[in-house]
């Protein structure tokens, strides 16, 4: 498919379990919607396509419990006012992890591992907070909140984390 699904204008509804692989450009594009978007598999989208593997433009979604992973751009963007609520979700060997432009969304609990960049926010003021971003190529965070990904305190297991309890700890992937 061009895109796996598009919710637009006011949409609420729901997706849930899908596995959504090989659309040439978004797998999930929500624009001025409110989807929930929950335990999707989302693989190897937007190969040779310019949108993201899941764009929230305008859009105030709820991310969570996702595995989007080996996709060709952004795993999520979010973009023009996009305040996404995006939980608990591994992200893994996208071009980017998340992107926000123009958005404020709330990221937390995140797995963000094996792009080129973990978190990269423009002209954004998101809530990162929580998250795990490890191993991304050229950084983790880029352009993100002041504070964020800056180690000077240690969360409740001792592990070095900014004040937002961000971590950058390898996973340990299991197979």
């Amino acid at each position: 498919n061009l895109n796996g699904v598009d919710f637009l204008n006011g949409t609420t509804a729901e997706v849930r379990n899908t596995l959504f692989v090989q659309n040439e450009n978004a797998a999930i594009r929500c624009i001025s919607a409110s989807p929930q978007i929950e335990a999707n598999l989302i693989t190897q989208n937007s190969l040779t396509g310019f949108e993201s593997a899941v764009v929230c433009n305008a859009s105030n979604s709820t991310i969570q419990l996702n595995l989007i992973y080996g996709n060709g751009n952004s795993g999520i963007d979010c973009a023009n006012g996009a305040t996404a609520s995006i939980y608990q979700n591994t992200l893994a060997d996208n071009l980017f992890g998340i992107t926000v432009s123009d958005s404020d969304p709330v990221l937390r609990n995140n797995l963000i591992t094996g792009s080129v960049t973990g978190i990269s926010c423009e002209n954004a003021e998101p809530e990162i907070g929580f998250n795990n971003v490890f191993g991304n190529s050229n950084e983790n965070y880029l352009n993100c909140p002041a504070g964020v990904g800056v180690f000077t305190t240690v969360n409740f297991n001792n592990d070095a984390s900014d004040i937002f309890f961000n971590i950058s700890r390898d996973p340990l992937y299991v197979d």
